[in-house]
């Protein structure tokens, strides 16, 4: 009983990290769940980053917008993937929503959710 508690626990903290460290956090769970992902810069609130953290040769974005122009769409890539970085935008104005998306050739490309801050 006590290490199915500790395990259940552990679980817990680990899919609540990200969020904590990362502020807003938009997910797409890929061929790999979690490893593509977007978020809002805590110290500034100015910039969205985005992870794609698959070697599945499909690139990730992320779709932004601002709170001075919450109608124009704007975009940020990581394309390459199975590395350590991330692509970074940065505005002028505040974020006002953002979501994580991958990039399929010849197919639509899936999505999560709009994670508004």
């Amino acid at each position: 009983m006590g290490l199915k508690f500790a395990s259940a626990i552990l679980a817990f903290a680990v899919a609540i990290t990200p969020a904590l460290a990362f502020g807003g956090t938009a997910w797409y769970d890929g061929s790999d769940p979690g490893d593509n992902y977007s978020w809002d810069v805590n110290f500034d609130d100015q910039s969205v980053r985005i992870h794609d953290g698959e070697c599945d040769g499909d690139g990730a974005y992320s779709h932004y917008y601002t709170t001075t122009d919450q109608g124009t769409q704007r975009r940020v890539d990581d394309p390459d993937g199975c590395s350590s970085g991330e692509g970074t935008a940065s505005s002028l104005f505040y974020l006002y929503r953002h979501r994580t998306c991958e990039d399929h050739q010849f197919a639509p490309d899936p999505c999560s959710g709009y994670d508004y801050e």
